[in-house]
């Protein structure tokens, strides 16, 4: 054999074997994207945001016809293991296409247990709740007003059991929609009283909500309104309220003396005054 056909063998070679790998590694590839996809793709539930007719929105349209939404309810969700309690999520279907921002991802769920007490907690879009109890059949709404709830969770010591709810209740950038872009407050249900609680806080917007471990208090995270403009950016400052399940109170987690006290030292630090 000559040296050329051994050469040409030898790149006819290489060159298959670069193909086989090319080939390989793109099978690779669109597997993994195939897996990818599965995993973290899978198709969510969808929310609309809650629709209400704003006369205050400058671009409304006086002649548009109402679009009509139907209410649509989720699974039930077992508040704890020892009770008979359910809480049911009542969430809203249009029943025609609308423009805009109209679907709402259903999920991110978190179940936290530890020594004192037992925290579930939920993001969605829902207009109301059914608190259901198998024992005596009973079947509670929770709120009497229309609402948009973002975000809830169950809570449970030694001393109660309560729902909070992070809700919007006004359509504060006038468009035509309760959802997680207007201003949102927390509420609070005792399940024990059956009494549903708004706990106000001016200018401030409710971002989030945990259990503080070993003690009855839930940390309310909460942005500060700067300029009192009802406009909530990231930009602005974050504050933290305690919400005591035992007397169904709240309070600043920091105290004001406490705060303007680290804000002297921080204006000192900041325009190097000794």
């Amino acid at each position: 054999m000559s040296k050329l056909n051994r050469y040409n063998q030898k790149l006819l070679a290489i060159i298959g074997t670069l193909v086989l790998i090319i080939g390989a590694g793109s099978i690779l590839l669109g597997l993994g994207v195939w897996i990818y996809d599965g995993i973290f793709d899978q198709p969510q539930r969808q929310e609309t945001g809650v629709l209400i007719q704003d006369p205050e929105n400058p671009n409304a349209d006086p002649e548009a016809p109402t679009v009509k939404q139907s209410l649509s309810f989720y699974d039930p969700v077992r508040l704890d293991t020892i009770g008979s309690s359910y809480l049911i999520p009542v969430g809203q279907k249009n029943q025609e296409p609308r423009d805009g921002r109209r679907n709402y991802k259903f999920g991110s769920r978190e179940i936290l247990s530890f020594s004192k007490g037992y925290y579930q907690y939920q993001k969605g879009l829902h207009n109301n709740f059914v608190i259901y109890n198998h024992q005596d059949e009973s079947r509670r709404k929770v709120f009497d007003q229309l609402v948009a709830v973002s975000q809830w969770a169950y809570y449970r010591n030694d001393s109660n059991k309560v729902l909070l709810f992070k809700a919007s209740t006004e359509d504060n950038n006038h468009d035509a929609v309760l959802d997680d872009l207007d201003h949102q407050k927390l509420f609070v249900y005792s399940i024990q009283n059956q009494e549903l609680q708004e706990f106000k806080l001016a200018h401030h917007q409710v971002i989030d909500f945990r259990p503080m471990e070993g003690s009855p208090l839930v940390a309310i995270e909460t942005r500060l309104d700067l300029n009192e403009n009802d406009i909530y950016k990231h930009e602005e400052p974050i504050e933290y309220y305690a919400l005591n399940l035992q007397t169904m109170s709240m309070m600043p987690l920091i105290s004001a003396k406490l705060k303007t006290e680290m804000q002297g030292i921080l204006d000192q630090e900041k325009t190097g005054r000794p």
